[in-house]
């Protein structure tokens, strides 16, 4: 891991002090002195380049990790690097030209179900996670049958998002917000909305709602929330019926949709005074 820059400084000035030639002459102790400068220089230099020794250890870390073969990484990598209206060149599992534009895949995630690895994936539309539509599926599907190891059984899904549907019960200081939950300065008229959205929309794909951390979220990112309680906090998939959660949620189709008219029609919002 990169040294600061003090830190490297600092063992620099040490063995400077530890040299019986150089310790005699550079006596100055301002903080401008010649001697004191070149040290800075020299250490700034030195952690910038651990810096970059620190980025390509993990690059490679990176690239190993996704080509270990026969992992649920490298179904998530090759998957990815599927291109839409490309073929494959005979007996690889690799295009003859890469084109980026046409890599559709946004987000994927590979799990193991008993025999079979499921993989969800997702692509991006205008900056939002959506499903994949039926012929694009289909190729995919064909591609990943192309290159998968052979005996290994695939199941490739995608989904429009699970629907999440939350309400609170909020307990705010009078000073910072309305009772209903907009700032009383005017900079946010749905701040704890507002903080609901990004985090779900920060959840990694295929990530777990934790509901602790939601409401911890919240309340550390809301000002104004003194205390954050859970009046209705549950999710469905498909046209199943809504399930309550009560400590976490993995949605299957790797992605949410919080219902903010829900949310706004639902939560109350009571002064409190400082906890």
């Amino acid at each position: 891991m990169a040294r600061t820059i003090q830190q490297i400084q600092d063992e620099l000035i040490a063995k400077k002090e530890a040299d019986g030639t150089l310790q005699p002459l550079l006596t100055s102790a301002s903080k401008v002195a010649i001697w004191k400068l070149w040290t800075y220089i020299c250490a700034f230099c030195q952690h910038v380049l651990e810096t970059f020794f620190d980025d390509h250890k993990e690059e490679v870390q990176d690239i190993i990790k996704a080509e270990k073969k026969h992992t649920l990484t490298w179904y998530e990598t090759k998957i990815k690097a599927f291109q839409t209206g490309y073929t494959l060149p005979i007996d690889s599992d690799e295009y003859a030209t890469i084109d980026e534009a046409a890599q559709i895949i946004a987000h994927a995630s590979a799990t193991e179900i008993g025999s079979i690895v499921r993989i969800k994936v997702a692509t991006l539309n205008g900056g939002v996670l959506t499903a994949l539509g039926n012929a694009e599926l289909l190729a995919v599907r064909a591609y990943m049958s192309r290159i998968k190891d052979g005996g290994v059984r695939l199941m490739i899904t995608t989904n429009d998002p699970d629907d999440l549907q939350v309400s609170f019960e909020i307990y705010y200081d009078p000073l910072v917000l309305s009772d209903t939950g907009a700032r009383i300065d005017g900079t946010a008229n749905t701040p704890v909305q507002d903080a609901v959205k990004a985090f779900v929309t920060t959840l990694p794909f295929n990530g777990l709602l934790v509901v602790n951390r939601l409401l911890r979220y919240v309340e550390d990112n809301v000002e104004g929330v003194r205390i954050c309680s859970v009046s209705t906090i549950q999710a469905r998939y498909g046209a199943l019926p809504f399930t309550p959660i009560t400590v976490e949620y993995l949605p299957d189709a790797g992605y949410l949709l919080f219902d903010a008219e829900f949310f706004a029609d639902n939560t109350t919002f009571t002064p409190h005074n400082p906890i």
